[in-house]
């Protein structure tokens, strides 16, 4: 009965919304393909009615009230996450087809760090990779509702191993304070077996010192140019 500010991924009507946007998109401007950024959208389902009706019809019990931690919580958002996904590399293969295009569209997933947080949140990364869904995964490191544990790069490793599906890891740019760092981290990152490196926001001068945290007084600086390395 709380309120949140999230669309419910339970709700067929809100993936086909969602889809219909990316239809648009490739249709129009033809890129290389989709990214969906999982990981700044979390809680991604939580108890909204939708879900608990499909929880009570699955599973003949209340969604609300068994453990947070329930498996049974953590299969079923699995369920409709991957069938969104699947909806999606549907809709990106017809408008290939459609278009006479012989290059597949590409479809990338930016999900957290490791398989229990993603599974926590319906992110069955390892299913996708099965399935032929996802072409790349990004992976990022720090994420609002997910541990703070390291990225599992074992386990991202084993479950693309033998595939053609690329590991690119999220380097976060307000914390590259120095080239020689951000460097450093991906030779890092590369040596683990990333096939390429994503950067997330990108460090306005003055605005955020990895140091001393967000400046309010320099915010004015957001839109100068900063020095390239």
């Amino acid at each position: 009965g709380t309120p949140v500010m999230r669309m419910s991924f339970a709700v067929p009507e809100v993936r086909r919304h969602l889809i219909d946007v990316m239809r648009e998109v490739i249709t129009r401007y033809r890129p290389d393909g989709i990214e969906i950024i999982y990981f700044r959208g979390l809680p991604l389902i939580l108890w909204e009615d939708a879900f608990c009706e499909q929880f009570q019809e699955r599973f003949h019990a209340d969604a609300k009230q068994v453990p947070e931690d329930d498996p049974r919580l953590f299969d079923l958002r699995c369920e409709l996450l991957t069938s969104f996904m699947a909806e999606i590399r549907a809709m990106l293969d017809e408008t290939q087809k459609s278009q006479n295009r012989t290059k597949r569209y590409a479809l990338s997933a930016s999900v957290v760090q490791t398989r229990d947080d993603n599974r926590r949140h319906g992110i069955d990364v390892e299913r996708w990779v099965k399935d032929g869904l996802v072409d790349q995964i990004g992976i990022f490191p720090w994420a609002f509702h997910a541990s703070r544990r390291p990225v599992d790069w074992e386990w991202f490793s084993l479950i693309t191993k033998g595939t053609d599906v690329k590991l690119y890891p999220v380097m976060i740019g307000w914390k590259q304070n120095s080239a020689p760092r951000s460097l450093g981290q991906a030779l890092e990152h590369y040596a683990k077996g990333a096939s390429g490196i994503l950067v997330w926001d990108p460090n306005p001068v003055g605005f955020y010192s990895p140091e001393g945290g967000y400046s309010a007084a320099h915010s004015g600086s957001y839109f100068r140019p900063r020095e390239i390395y």
